[in-house]
């Protein structure tokens, strides 16, 4: 037992022992049935929000209102001295009617826990558990999981055991019904679908595909949270093809269908348009090989692989132009800024839309890393998100066919075999070390008291020729900073 579960449970039985009725509910016992993580735990109860507060205040429990008026009270427990964990406690209730495509317009409590399941989203998500005797005449139950010996049994009203063991996604009742009441849930869908390997059932898949303009409604924020999910789950080239297919990503990212009618060159990517690029990138992206550090992704260099020529529909030559084939340049100079302002439209942070941008401008040197001077060089191979602008190098050259027997390298892998060797090389070579000069040294010999354009630019110009090695010594540095003065 984790010390979460431990804690829940001792939620649950204080509200059994103060006579209420409290369940586990939703994710919570979906993944405990599928032996997946447990990452939060929701509870379910009849016990109404000021009794819900009574019984934590009796029992010494911290809580904070996160939503009263539906019912919903937020359990704080302790489990470090810096680190607490948040135990939501909800009110059975029924939903009445839709306010703005998220909240309902009217909420009404409930002792009946049928009620409350029906209301969810997903059959997966609308189950029940408990460790309390109930009768199989009074509720749906069954035997799923234990924790620490204790049997816990399932309540399930809308047959989402049957769809857990089928791998299915679908809708409680009427799907276009649960769309409106809540749009997003049409994103969660497709995460779902993406995280747990599951289908989407035919008829929730129509739903969402004739209501998919309702995404509209939904803010930025929450689109992206759901998104970063998709990106950060086992299947992102399928989170991707979901989205298309139910008409959400123009809505959501509309810049990348452009790369359906974006040729590539033939001799270099044999998987034809950037959209199909696109897709056999991101199927790279769960395949990155252990060699690379860090083996993995997280959501933000799923989208810098998402978006990594998000500028090629925009900076396409024909034959007729060029004179030998199709070409794209500087894509990656417009496809770091066309990303960055798609990031900004979906509410990223600063650091997030910064990170993506610089890997993005980037993923385009490899063929002329090795050509750099050693101080530039050496720059990149010491910056902090160089490892994964080495995962973006892998995935994009090894995203363009499925063999390359008789047929000429398109240009990503042909500089990234050459370069494997070079970077083997330069792993060895020790870390950026410290500047022997600060600014205040170049100001001293300047004889001003305030910073300058010209100070960066000759501690930039020391600082190469250290890492260079012609200087070695403050006194070097010092002499070099003299001369470097004496011609401005």
């Amino acid at each position: 037992m984790t010390k979460i579960e431990n804690h829940s449970i001792k939620i649950v039985s204080i509200l059994n022992k103060a006579g209420y009725t409290a369940y586990f509910a939703g994710g919570y016992v979906r993944d405990k049935i599928m032996k997946r993580k447990v990452n939060d735990i929701d509870i379910a109860t009849n016990a109404k929000p000021a009794e819900i507060k009574k019984v934590l205040d009796k029992n010494k429990i911290k809580h904070i209102e996160i939503g009263e008026s539906f019912g919903v009270i937020a359990a704080v427990i302790p489990l470090t001295k810096n680190t607490n964990e948040i135990f939501e406690i909800a009110t059975f209730r029924q939903d009445f009617g839709v306010s703005d495509s998220r909240h309902p317009q009217k909420v009404k409590f409930s002792s009946d826990p049928r009620e409350d399941a029906v209301r969810r989203d997903f059959t997966i998500n609308g189950l029940f558990a408990t460790n309390q005797k109930i009768s199989n005449i009074q509720y749906p139950i069954s035997k799923q999981f234990s924790i620490s010996n204790t049997q816990f049994s399932i309540i399930d009203f809308v047959g989402g055991l049957a769809d857990i063991k089928s791998k299915t996604i679908r809708f409680i009742g009427d799907p276009n019904e649960r769309i409106k009441e809540d749009a997003l849930r049409m994103m969660r869908a497709v995460r779902f679908a993406c995280q747990l390997d599951f289908q989407i059932e035919p008829k929730s898949f129509e739903a969402i595909k004739k209501n998919h303009d309702l995404i509209k409604k939904v803010s930025q924020e929450r689109i992206r949270d759901e998104l970063n999910k998709i990106m950060a789950s086992n299947s992102p080239r399928w989170g991707m093809e979901l989205l298309d297919e139910t008409g959400l990503l123009e809505y959501i990212i509309p810049e990348l269908i452009a790369g359906k009618d974006a040729p590539q060159p033939a001799n270099y990517h044999f998987e034809g348009s950037v959209w199909n690029h696109t897709l056999l990138s991101l199927d790279k992206l769960t395949k990155v090989p252990t060699v690379l550090k860090n083996k993995g992704y997280d959501h933000v260099l799923a989208l810098a692989v998402l978006l990594h020529d998000i500028g090629k529909p925009a900076t396409i030559m024909l034959p007729k132009e060029t004179g030998d084939r199709i070409r794209f340049n500087s894509h990656d100079v417009v496809g770091a800024k066309m990303a960055a302002s798609i990031l900004r439209r979906l509410k990223y942070s600063n650091e997030e839309t910064d990170k993506v941008f610089w890997l993005i401008r980037n993923h385009m040197l490899f063929s002329s890393l090795f050509k750099m001077r050693e101080a530039k060089r050496i720059r990149f191979l010491t910056h902090p998100w160089f490892p994964d602008l080495l995962k973006v190098f892998w995935v994009d050259a090894n995203s363009s066919v499925r063999s390359f027997k008789g047929k000429p390298l398109p240009p990503e892998l042909f500089a990234y075999n050459k370069g494997k060797t070079f970077l083997e090389k330069e792993k060895k070579k020790p870390r950026l070390p410290k500047p022997f000069l600060r600014g205040e040294n170049i100001m001293k010999i300047m004889g001003i008291t305030s910073g300058s354009k010209l100070v960066g630019e000759i501690l930039r110009k020391i600082y190469d020729a250290q890492l260079e090695k012609k200087v070695k010594t403050k006194k070097e540095a010092m002499d070099l900073a003299k001369k470097l003065l004496k011609k401005k």
